[in-house]
């Protein structure tokens, strides 16, 4: 991994409410993940089945757009996705809620 990918790597890792940080190639193997292998195995799977997915979506109103980020929102997180050239990097944070 260069460099540049571990400085943001672990900047990423350092903010507020982040659970885990994953990178995956393109074929889905492992490049460097703050969770077990089992669980990062199973969001890599995940990724490579959504990611084509939200890409077909947006071609459907625009087929010169590219999909640049996704997001998945629960009651508790978020897990945005992001694609490179060559790998995938997800993030998985806390939800912060304000209460009233």
């Amino acid at each position: 991994m260069n460099v540049e990918l571990e400085e943001s790597f672990k900047k990423i890792q350092s903010h507020k409410g982040v659970v885990g940080v994953l990178i995956i190639n393109k074929q889905g193997s492992v490049i460097k993940s703050t969770f077990d292998q089992e669980v990062s195995l199973s969001y890599s799977k995940v990724i490579l089945d959504m990611f084509p997915r939200a890409h077909d979506l947006l071609k459907v109103n625009d087929t010169n757009d590219e999909l640049s980020f996704f997001r998945v929102r629960s009651k508790d997180n978020d897990i945005m996705v992001t694609p490179d050239k060559d790998f995938f990097l997800m993030v998985k944070k806390r939800v912060t809620r304000i209460l009233k």
